[in-house]
């Protein structure tokens, strides 16, 4: 089977000066990110079996959500102002990766891998440009006791659960976020159903 047949090739990445923060275990997680999506792109291009590009998918997906959780970790830290923002950014981003995963997963052969690799593109770039260079002068001027904002209103969680229920747990997540009327009475719903269980005997 052809894995190419519906597409062109993914665009391989460079990581530029300018794309630099200074911090060097962003940095790293930066560069590694670039190193993965260039090795998917190689995969894709050699006309690779979904084994193989499947694996890469999966250290793309999985070294997504370590490097955000590590960034999550230094913007909560530092109380960084715009860490509920830059969270929902990473949340929308990792469903996006979830979701190429598991397009690949269902439908190997009809992986558009250009647009994958325009995605990955413009969200490394774009994302580190922008959005990650705004928290830098926060974490970098962070000497663990003075914060640059008041104290971080969102604590960070990781969460394993079925694929069926990752779209709901992502959208329940980002009404939580939002810290609204939306959220009060999905807090309240919640709390229904766990009164409505019934009791167990521990």
């Amino acid at each position: 089977m052809n894995h190419m047949a519906q597409v062109t090739a993914m665009s391989r990445l460079v990581f530029t000066p300018e794309m630099a923060t200074g911090i060097r275990a962003i940095d790293n997680d930066h560069r590694m990110l670039f190193d993965i999506a260039n090795a998917l792109a190689d995969d894709v291009a050699a006309g690779h079996g979904p084994d193989k590009l499947g694996s890469a998918l999966d250290a793309l997906t999985r070294y997504v959500e370590e490097h955000f959780r590590r960034e999550e970790k230094m913007m909560t830290d530092c109380a960084y102002a715009d860490l509920t923002a830059h969270m929902r950014e990473h949340q929308n981003l990792s469903r996006s990766v979830y979701e190429i995963n598991q397009l690949f997963r269902t439908h190997p052969d009809q992986m558009p891998w250009d647009k994958v690799g325009a995605f990955v593109t413009s969200w490394l770039k774009d994302h580190i440009l922008k959005t990650d260079m705004s928290y830098v002068p926060c974490i970098r001027n962070f000497d663990g006791t003075k914060k640059c904002g008041g104290q971080p209103a969102i604590q960070p969680i990781t969460m394993h659960v079925a694929p069926s229920r990752a779209d709901l747990l992502f959208r329940c997540s980002n009404l939580l976020m939002e810290d609204g009327e939306a959220a009060k009475r999905l807090e309240e719903a919640v709390a229904a159903i766990e009164a409505a269980q019934p009791a167990t005997n521990g």
